[in-house]
């Protein structure tokens, strides 16, 4: 039940919002964004304005504050919040979470390559966020941020 797509991401996912072939909650996890064109402003346009509920992950995403997690940075823009902001919908709710482990805990202090930072975005999924949240705050690995952005 694989279906092979050779098209840019933002044309990919109009594609299944305009074929009807998603579901009422689905995940998406963006990432692979290294060149320019950086299709993310475009990727987020089309969900957020598609779909009521969606759990957004965003790989080399900028962690405010925490500096060990590495990240992109495309034509001076960083890859973080204040970025992604302005491309989701106002009229949804949405709920972060970002990590904020160190790499001794990540990795059990064995030798590995810098940390990543990502986002798990909620869009009008508060009660799934609330339920995630429960399950891994007592392990520390991710730090809650709620708003409506």
């Amino acid at each position: 039940n694989i279906n092979l797509s050779n098209l840019p991401s933002p044309t990919f996912l109009s594609d299944l919002f305009s074929q009807n072939n998603i579901n009422e909650k689905s995940l998406f996890f963006l990432d692979a964004h290294w060149e320019i064109p950086w299709p993310l402003k475009d990727e987020l346009l089309v969900i957020s304005n598609n779909i009521k509920k969606a759990v957004i992950i965003i790989d080399d995403f900028k962690i405010k504050g925490l500096w060990r997690f590495g990240y992109d940075a495309y034509e001076n823009q960083e890859c973080c919040l204040d970025y992604i902001r302005q491309f989701l919908s106002n009229l949804n709710n949405y709920d972060i979470l970002y990590p904020t482990y160190k790499k001794s805990e990540a990795f059990d202090n064995q030798p590995h390559g810098d940390l990543r930072g990502y986002t798990i975005i909620f869009q009008n999924m508060k009660q799934e966020f609330e339920f995630i949240y429960s399950l891994i705050s007592k392990n520390y690995i991710l730090e809650k941020v709620e708003n409506k952005i």
